[in-house]
């Protein structure tokens, strides 16, 4: 009986950070995605695109060390369009930390 209520207070506690963690990030990120890709050269229009996107799969990216900015730059051609310089502080680990 005790293990159900641990399991049971484990994924809820999970559920509830994920959501607060969802919440927090959906009102700051898209303002410093955007301000971040334009500041590496990126168009406003991929990078409001690319901000409007939910931040679930980033941070689902993220967590499991995946580069986020890599795959949402990637399809619309605007990352092999920049300078080599950019390319590497996009996908490194400072832009978007994994």
């Amino acid at each position: 009986m005790r293990s159900t209520f641990q399991n049971t207070g484990t994924a809820l506690s999970i559920g509830v950070f994920f959501s607060l963690l969802i919440a927090g990030l959906a009102t700051s990120l898209p303002g410093q995605l955007l301000a971040g890709l334009q500041e590496q050269g990126v168009s406003h229009a991929v990078a409001q695109h690319v901000a409007t996107l939910p931040p679930v799969s980033s941070i689902f990216a993220a967590v499991l060390g995946e580069n986020p900015v890599a795959h949402l730059l990637g399809p619309t051609g605007a990352l092999s369009s920049l300078s080599p310089a950019h390319q590497h502080v996009l996908t490194g680990t400072d832009f978007f930390p994994s």
